[in-house]
């Protein structure tokens, strides 16, 4: 299943009819991370309960609060997104909540590799405050984890973040269709 682009034109109506991003989000079946980049991409300001506040702005403060490697990781995935390079066809089959498959697509970028908790925050929780995105970092892994149990696991780094290792043999099926 793939992910829908935002178009300019659905977030000029959105803005027409005060809607904030996570409730577009919502309208439209994605995450609101896809709507905050597509605000970037296209230059539109959505109300944010803060009078429609401009994305570059927004953008910058994120980053400004998050550690260096948290924010250049934030920034990659945005910079992929805006050249078309994320692949829609990561996490396709595996029968993912689209929670679930926002958070394996960030782990499956860096495979092998620590993500720190603020930075998975930072993407898949933009504006919510560290205690409320731990508790839902905490039971959306857990869910992957069953998601994708025989596949990959899930590790926990103490005091880092999590990281994704597949099972020994496992090829999934978008790498195989390229």
């Amino acid at each position: 299943m793939m992910q829908p682009r935002v178009s300019r034109a659905q977030l000029e109506a959105a803005a027409g009819r005060g809607l904030c991003p996570q409730r577009l989000a919502d309208e439209i079946g994605i995450h609101r991370q896809s709507v905050a980049r597509a605000m970037v991409r296209h230059g539109v300001a959505l109300p944010n309960g803060k009078a429609g506040r401009d994305p570059m702005l927004e953008l910058r403060e994120t980053v400004m609060d998050l550690r260096p490697a948290d924010a250049v990781d934030l920034l990659l995935s945005v910079v992929a997104d805006l050249a078309g390079q994320d692949d829609d066809r990561v996490g396709n089959g595996l029968g993912l909540t689209r929670m679930q498959r926002a958070l394996f697509c960030a782990l499956y970028r860096r495979e092998g590799q620590v993500i720190p908790h603020t930075a998975l925050y930072a993407a898949l929780w933009p504006g919510v405050d560290e205690p409320r995105a731990d508790c839902s970092a905490k039971v959306l892994v857990c869910s992957l984890r069953k998601a994708l149990s025989g596949l990959a696991r899930v590790e926990p780094v103490f005091g880092e973040g999590y990281r994704l290792v597949r099972e020994d043999g496992v090829v999934f099926s978008w790498e195989t269709d390229r």
